[in-house]
């Protein structure tokens, strides 16, 4: 029994270790491993904004020729970050009534480069910084159309990039506004 628990109480650590330095986002590879983790648990559990400064260092492997529209679960401003950002339009379904779409929203999403908190993407509400570093309201599930889209790579375990093109723009679009503005 001692040489089990022993290679057990190892193994976790090895593993733990394996991830460092994402170890927030650890899960064992029975909950599917920290990239199946969000299937699971969220919120503080998985993220506390911790992978910022990883979305910055994709960008800088990455670099894009504009701003990227970013919804992220943390309290750290991501200009604080050196990432030049704009806020993606939430799912103007969601907003509560008499809340009304902040500027810009109403032109629904855009071709582009988006990173999305995993919160955010599981239905967590949250407060979010908008590109003017003012704080929005993030109601339940107002990203959660993003995924409808494969991402096409992650900022650590915690924020998910995804590659709009026009064609992923006018399908996530009907999805995001009242049937009165989904013709446009």
């Amino acid at each position: 029994m001692t040489v089990f628990v022993t290679a057990a109480v190892l193994g976790n650590a090895i593993v733990a270790m394996a991830i460092w330095p994402h170890y927030l986002s650890y899960f064992n590879f029975l909950a599917g491993g920290p990239a199946g983790g969000h299937r699971h648990l969220i919120d503080s559990n998985l993220d506390w904004g911790q992978d910022l400064f990883e979305l910055r260092r994709w960008l800088e492997r990455n670099p894009q020729s504009e701003p990227i529209g970013l919804a992220y679960y943390g309290t750290v401003e991501p200009r604080m970050a050196g990432i030049a950002y704009f806020f993606p339009p939430r799912d103007l379904n969601k907003l509560a009534g008499g809340e009304t779409a902040l500027p810009g929203e109403e032109q629904g999403v855009q071709p582009g480069v988006y990173a999305i908190s995993v919160n955010f993407l599981q239905g967590l509400p949250f407060p979010g910084y908008m590109a003017a570093g003012r704080l929005a309201r993030i109601p339940p599930y107002a990203f959660s159309y993003f995924r409808k889209l494969a991402p096409v790579d992650r900022a650590g375990y915690s924020i998910w990039i995804f590659r709009v093109g026009p064609d992923e723009a006018k399908t996530l679009n009907p999805l995001t506004h009242p049937p009165d503005q989904a013709g446009r």
